[in-house]
């Protein structure tokens, strides 16, 4: 393969990818994200995907779930709408919020178990044949590690977004020698597969399927190693994603971003005391200090 060209994300990269508001726009303007998460004890993590979505200016959001978190749901986020399944019967529901959505995303809090198992390559492949765009995140890349093969030929763009441990498990390296080699571990991966790889570590670098430029991101700070802070990125990348954003630079920026949340979070509280719901509520700050 030819020599990596390696480039960070800056202020006016993210300036000119965040989406502009068409003032005479509405809801259906700006997309709809459909996140496919949350199992059994799981909720919290589709609900921070699809609330960051939503902070981003996408204009629909609906979180596919299992019927346990319907409740949990419908206080923690009214501003969704919601379709849930029962452990048997999810292929209606999830069929019929594929052909609603716009982009997906797969993963958050989703298990590893039966039916959630399923539930992913139901998704996928409906996904696929409706030519959605995918963002597939936490165990939506463990279930996809032991099916490889669904990445095997044509396939809508999708933005892989694993931590140094899904990695390995995603190409059967080490965990050391992926740390040693990000770049080169991203743009292989991503160029095997014709995706984009967003590789998440204390710097998270982003290559895709068709150029050997790897995007490593500067932003963001220990404060950000907390549960959850994951599943707010998927939904950044999601929120600018469906806003018709490129895939590669989605992923590149929407790190840029959640890392500049993690900087904004920390500053106002503290390294130790930050949690995901913070990296949310930094959102509306960060995007402000965009647009101006």
């Amino acid at each position: 393969m030819s020599e990596i060209t390696n480039k960070s994300i800056t202020w006016m990269d993210a300036v000119q990818v965040i989406p502009k508001r068409d003032p005479r726009g509405h809801k259906g303007t700006f997309g709809k994200v459909l996140v496919v998460g949350g199992s059994h004890g799981m909720a919290g993590a589709a609900y921070f995907s699809a609330r960051a979505a939503l902070l981003m200016g996408c204009g629909m959001v609906r979180i596919a779930t299992h019927e346990c978190n319907r409740i949990i749901m419908q206080i923690k986020l009214p501003e969704a709408l919601l379709s849930t399944y029962e452990d048997r019967h999810f292929e209606d529901v999830i069929f019929d919020a594929i052909r609603w959505a716009d982009a997906v995303v797969i993963g958050p809090g989703l298990s590893t178990e039966s039916p959630e198992k399923e539930v992913f390559k139901y998704a996928f492949e409906k996904s696929c044949e409706a030519g959605l765009p995918m963002i597939i995140d936490a165990d939506g890349i463990n279930i996809l590690a032991g099916k490889m093969s669904l990445l095997e030929g044509e396939h809508p763009p999708i933005i892989l977004t694993p931590h140094l441990g899904e990695m390995a498990r995603l190409t059967g390296a080490s965990v050391e020698v992926i740390a040693d080699n990000m770049p080169e571990a991203a743009r292989d991966l991503a160029q095997k597969y014709n995706v984009t790889v967003h590789l998440k570590s204390h710097r998270s670098v982003t290559a895709t399927y068709d150029s050997d430029e790897v995007m490593e991101n500067t932003t963001g700070n220990d404060a950000m190693a907390t549960a959850g802070s994951g599943d707010v990125l998927s939904g950044i990348m999601a929120g600018l994603l469906v806003q018709q954003a490129d895939p590669f630079w989605a992923a590149s920026v929407g790190a840029y971003i959640h890392g500049l949340c993690g900087d904004t979070a920390a500053e106002q509280l503290g390294h130790a005391s930050v949690i995901a719901s913070d990296l949310l509520d930094a959102i509306q700050r960060v995007l402000r200090g965009l647009e101006q």
